[in-house]
């Protein structure tokens, strides 16, 4: 997914990535380093790993 908000500055894009199940599992962030896309830098900000425990219950 691809965000331009005027205050960040560049363009941010995140990259997420789903379980068999559809849950989310990962997300990281990445910003242009140049004027086009094929420049990208990751951003260690606004990192998310997220585990799931088959034997929780809520």
């Amino acid at each position: 997914m691809a965000v331009n908000v005027a205050r960040l500055g560049k363009p941010l894009l995140y990259n997420y990535r789903y379980d068999q199940l559809n849950r989310l599992v990962n997300m990281d962030s990445w910003r242009s380093s140049g004027i086009t896309w094929s420049s990208l830098t990751k951003i260690l900000d606004y990192r998310e790993s997220v585990a799931y425990d088959a034997m929780a219950t809520y």
